[in-house]
């Protein structure tokens, strides 16, 4: 733009300063419109590199946490619509080219074209901010957020997922989740419960699963959607600090009045991903078969770690000293309160899993020499009986034989007994070997010596309506799920083992597939919920698309404040410096974007 040579000025306009110009906008402390045009084209490059440098600690922090969480990416991405982001790419490129023809219309006094292109070049920058609060809009509705607000209530493959809030539009699950605020440090505690942790809904999956042996996790329900109000009930009057009696706040009950029951049971989303690319090819002629609808309202049970946590369970039965759980005898049922803090006051058949909770805590959070000291106690108690009957005779006969020495007893007594000695050594030693390695295992490894702790994951009954519509928190969903038969005497079955699938004749095994590709890893992968982390993926997405947001915003104002001054008529072939100035910063604005689009929507 600068090589366009500036109007002579003959018959400069006096302004009264000692200066004749052509344009009455050319100030008086500049030498000529070229000065002015020069002075300011290097005050707008020296605020388009600080703009530059402002966006590049983003960028940097984007290439960091890509570097360290590629997963995330990989997963988050697919919740952006390419389709959006191609427009607003497309959209910014022609209004870039609007804005530099605009700069080209002033220079040759284009009033009408320049108006024109300015109006245009405001267009596109109010539709690119038109197409971002589609996209913004739904990512809200979906609960898709930065930092700890990220609470979604899909997953990236389009799977209704569990939510803290409980409030997504079309689904409701049992979870009753503690939104308690925490204090500074996040770490208070209100009535015996972490802040942020689900109080009800969560059910351990061993404890549903009604065929361990097999793939899958096989529940038998009865859910039901309980609908009632919340009423305030007057409580008794309280002292202030003044020690006047006042009124207490009420206290706000939620109270049934009716219920109903959910028979359908969805389809598992994972075994549906599974089965499209495990499919048997069909042949062009072949009918396809006929899929029956879904029936809705449904359930399933749905896994989300980051709202029913995973937590360290017990998978035997509760018999020695490390269960928090009285021993039930076999088919009996028991108070849950010990055993399972989150299902206070039910009951259910005695079987496992039981949560060992303070042992596999202490475990967990550190407190390991005690866990090593009480596991050592009870494997030398275990072997103390196991050794007796050698450690007696061999202490016996260690006697005899220091006293035959003494009284230089013969030589084949002194043998006998030492030949005794032996024998009774060689047997006891792998007993001693086996007490030996159980104790070094147990002070390596606290956490798997401790009542068999097991980290397991569990799930939420999640019933989905197939609508857009939001349930209030007076609408819940309970759910009563039978559990698994009572273990039968015989051989140890580890619950938490990998599943093995049951052939049928007739039936194609799911094992034995051919291996998914990397594309179908990644669909099956986005069927199921986030990865840990993922909230920063969207932390980062607002703060880079927001703030160029607020770019386009800010460039729009420019852009309306220069169409004033061109419907005005201001700008000539001498005075063109504004157009030019904020097109510059248009084409910056522009560029960031360009790298934006692929960097975020285009990861893949």
């Amino acid at each position: 733009m600068t090589d366009t040579s500036h109007a002579a000025h003959g018959g400069h306009d006096d302004h009264g300063h000692g200066h004749g110009h052509g344009s009455r906008f050319i100030q008086h402390h500049y030498d000529d419109a070229q000065h002015q045009f020069d002075s300011g084209k290097l005050g707008i490059w020296l605020f388009l590199a600080q703009e530059v440098l402002f966006f590049s600690a983003l960028f940097v922090a984007y290439v960091l946490y890509r570097y360290h969480h590629p997963e995330v990416y990989g997963y988050a991405h697919k919740y952006l619509d390419v389709k959006y982001g191609a427009i607003n790419t497309g959209v910014l490129i022609f209004s870039s080219l609007t804005a530099a023809w605009a700069v080209r219309a002033a220079q040759l006094a284009q009033k009408t074209l320049l108006v024109i292109c300015l109006a245009v070049t405001i267009l596109c920058a109010m539709a690119f901010l038109g197409i971002k609060y589609i996209e913004y809009s739904h990512k809200f509705h979906e609960q898709l957020l930065p930092g700890r607000y990220f609470d979604p209530c899909v997953s990236s493959g389009g799977v209704p997922l569990l939510t803290r809030s409980n409030e997504c539009p079309g689904t409701k699950s049992t979870v009753v989740w503690d939104t308690t605020k925490a204090d500074a440090k996040n770490i208070a505690l209100v009535e015996g419960r972490e802040i942020g942790a689900p109080v009800d809904g969560c059910f351990a999956e061993s404890g549903l699963d009604l065929a361990p042996d097999q793939k899958g996790l096989q529940t038998d329900c009865v859910v039901e959607e309980v609908t009632g109000e919340v009423t305030d009930v007057p409580q008794p009057k309280v002292k202030d600090k003044d020690g006047k009696e006042v009124e207490a706040a009420p206290k706000k009950v939620w109270k049934e009045k009716s219920r109903k029951p959910i028979a359908a049971m969805c389809a598992d989303p994972i075994a549906e991903v599974l089965a499209k690319f495990h499919a048997p090819a069909q042949s062009s002629t072949a009918t396809p078969p006929k899929q029956e609808a879904p029936k809705y309202p449904c359930w399933r049970p749905a896994v989300q770690p980051a709202v029913c946590r995973p937590n360290f369970y017990y998978n035997q039965w509760c018999t020695d000293k490390f269960c928090s759980a009285p021993n039930p005898a076999p088919g009996a049922e028991f108070s849950s309160q010990n055993a399972f803090p989150e299902k206070a006051g039910q009951t259910f058949k005695a079987i496992g899993p039981f949560v060992s909770k303070q042992r596999c805590e202490e475990a967990v959070t550190g407190n390991s020499l005690a866990i090593k000291k009480l596991r050592s106690t009870e494997i030398e108690d275990e072997f103390k009986a196991k050794l007796e009957p050698f450690e007696k005779p061999l202490a016996e006969v260690k006697k005899k034989l220091d006293e035959a020495k003494k009284r230089n007893a013969s030589a084949d007594e002194l043998k006998g007994l030492a030949d005794e000695e032996e024998r009774l050594e060689k047997e006891m030693k792998p007993l001693a070997d086996e007490k030996a390695r159980r104790l070094d295992k147990a002070k390596a490894d606290p956490i798997g010596q401790v009542s068999d702790c097991r980290l397991q994951q569990p799930v939420g009954i999640l019933v989905e309506y197939n609508d857009h519509e939001h349930r209030p928190s007076t609408t819940r969903i309970k759910a009563t799920c039978k559990a698994p038969a009572a273990p039968v005497a015989g051989p140890e079955v580890d619950v938490f083992a990998d599943k093995v699938e049951k052939l049928e004749a007739g039936k194609r095994p799911e094992a034995g597939e051919r291996p998914l590709t990397t594309h179908e890893q990644h669909e099956l992968e986005a069927a199921g919920p986030p990865p840990p982390n993922t909230n920063m993926f969207f932390t980062i997405y607002f703060a880079m698309t927001g703030l160029h947001g607020i770019h386009v915003l800010f460039g729009i104002f420019v852009f309306l404040w220069l169409l004033i001054r061109a419907l005005k008529g201001h700008f000539t072939p001498d005075y063109f410096g504004p157009v030019d100035f904020a097109a510059l910063y248009w084409h910056i604005v522009d560029l960031i974007w360009i790298f934006l689009f692929p960097l975020l929507y285009l990861i893949h």
